[in-house]
């Protein structure tokens, strides 16, 4: 699944944080690794992001961002 949203809260020591989908308001997970993997150190809240997220055992997860 594709889309939009914006960034809920991110704890940069945790290392996760959550991206509200603009589609469904459905939070979706975001890790530490996959802002690594698109060059980002961390995400501010109420930044927009375009992600891409898989189901996980947690719900769903992004396996992509980038910001918009």
């Amino acid at each position: 699944m594709t889309g939009t949203g914006t960034t809920k809260w991110y704890n940069m020591h945790k290392g996760i944080g959550f991206i509200t989908h603009d589609g469904s308001k459905e939070d979706v997970i975001v890790r530490l690794a996959t802002l690594h993997a698109a060059g980002l150190a961390q995400l501010a809240e109420g930044q927009r992001l375009e992600f891409e997220a898989r189901m996980g055992s947690q719900g769903l997860e992004a396996i992509m961002v980038r910001p918009i």
